[in-house]
């Protein structure tokens, strides 16, 4: 039981890479949207329930797999190697080499379809559709499919650099994403939340992620300050600037709830919080 590695992993360490992992069901729109698309309750209590017994099996996996890599292939030079070296070992055999190909492709051609689509429809709603006042929907359409391909082709481009980050990049788009969540939760929970302070924590966290994922190129920028890392400071600075921003603003005359009210009866009656 005593602490693997040349003595990468600490108490901050393990909160740096799992923190933004614990609000990727929220801060993720590909993961979140499907909140929406539950047949009842019952059937959400299910899927959150899948989510978390799921996300726990494949993190049991995940650490065995890579303590298998870590005794079978020492001298592996780049940690991203590991599956793809691990299978081409001969210590896995063939059937169940293929089955996690198969598995792997999957999950990754899935994810990437489910995140292109998510932020397709958001930027043919929520910003192309809103702005007019007569929309349309093959304008909308097409402007979903534009954003689709300008995706898939940039990611095509940025895998084809080979970068080797695939971990920091992963945890570094989550990190991203985990501004957003303070705002999420304040739009259900909160009464006195405004839309300055929603821009104010989603804007300021974002700058905050770009200044301190710099420190990998600028060695003139601090990384972990007073050895605390960079995911517990934007979460804090994400959650005051909400905070400050809503203090100092006036919240709609309606106090933005009106659909939570609506529900609360049937709410209740569900017993959700």
């Amino acid at each position: 039981l005593t602490q693997p590695g040349p003595g990468l992993f600490s108490f901050w360490t393990f909160v740096a890479f799992t923190l933004p992992w614990f609000f990727f069901s929220l801060s993720n729109p590909q993961v979140s949207q499907r909140l929406f698309t539950v047949r009842d309750p019952r059937a959400m209590r299910t899927m959150i329930v899948g989510f978390l017994s799921f996300g726990l099996i494949f993190t049991l996996i995940s650490i065995l797999w890579g303590f298998a890599a870590l005794l079978q292939l020492p001298d592996l030079g780049n940690p991203d190697l590991a599956t793809p070296s691990l299978l081409a070992s001969g210590a896995v055999p063939d059937w169940l080499a293929v089955l996690l190909i198969v598995g792997i492709l999957a999950a990754a051609i899935t994810t990437v379809d489910s995140i292109a689509l998510s932020l397709a429809s958001m930027v043919g709603r929520d910003v192309y559709r809103a702005r007019l006042r007569n929309p349309s929907d093959a304008k909308e359409l097409l402007v979903g499919k534009i954003v689709v391909l300008v995706m898939i082709t940039a990611a095509a481009l940025f895998a084809s650099l080979e970068l080797q980050l695939i971990t920091v990049l992963a945890v570094t788009s989550s990190a991203g994403l985990m501004v957003t969540v303070p705002a999420i939760v304040g739009a259900f929970f909160w009464r006195g939340a405004t839309r300055a302070g929603a821009l104010a924590s989603v804007f300021g966290g974002t700058i905050l992620v770009a200044w301190f994922k710099s420190a990998a190129f600028n060695p003139m920028v601090v990384g972990r300050p007073l050895g605390i890392p960079d995911v517990v400071w934007i979460l804090a600075a994400t959650v005051l600037l909400y905070l400050v921003g809503s203090w100092a603003t006036q919240p709609p005359a309606d106090r933005g709830r009106a659909f939570i009210d609506d529900l609360r009866g049937e709410l209740d009656r569900l017993r959700i919080w």
